[in-house]
């Protein structure tokens, strides 16, 4: 788990929002599914479950700790992360409690362009079934 303090800042700031004692509180899950490398650094898929909705939280946290998402510039990743076009983030599973109170599910595989892009990355411990490995945490 990742808990801490999210702060959003106004607009104008370098990064929008941070870690800080005056922020509200947030709280993330996370499993890592599989660690890998691409030219000598170190990469890990994690699947990510938020309890909270805090502006950038995903963003903030994983920043926070030190590996942020891949293509984020705004929060630390690296410039020479252009192999990835845009930040590795994919929401697959959202769930919620209709009106009536009945759980809904939907369910967005990851898109052929990011599956193409972690065939770069050699994945120890390969996600054999991705969409199933995501149903299983969430």
């Amino acid at each position: 788990h990742v808990e801490c303090k999210v702060q959003w800042r106004s607009s104008g700031n370098a990064v929008p929002s941070k870690v800080a004692a005056a922020g509200k509180s947030s709280l993330t899950s996370f499993k890592i599914a599989a660690r890998g490398q691409r030219e000598s650094r170190a990469f890990s898929l994690i699947f990510l479950r938020i309890s909270t909705g805090r502006r950038h939280q995903i963003r903030v946290q994983t920043s926070f700790m030190g590996n942020p998402v891949v293509g984020d510039s705004m929060y630390g990743s690296s410039a020479e992360d252009d192999w990835c076009p845009r930040h590795f983030l994919h929401c697959c599973l959202i769930s919620f409690d209709d009106k009536d109170g009945l759980e809904r599910k939907v369910f967005e595989p990851l898109p052929s362009h990011l599956q193409r892009i972690l065939q770069e990355v050699n994945l120890h411990h390969r996600v054999i079934n991705l969409a199933e490995k995501v149903r299983c945490v969430g």
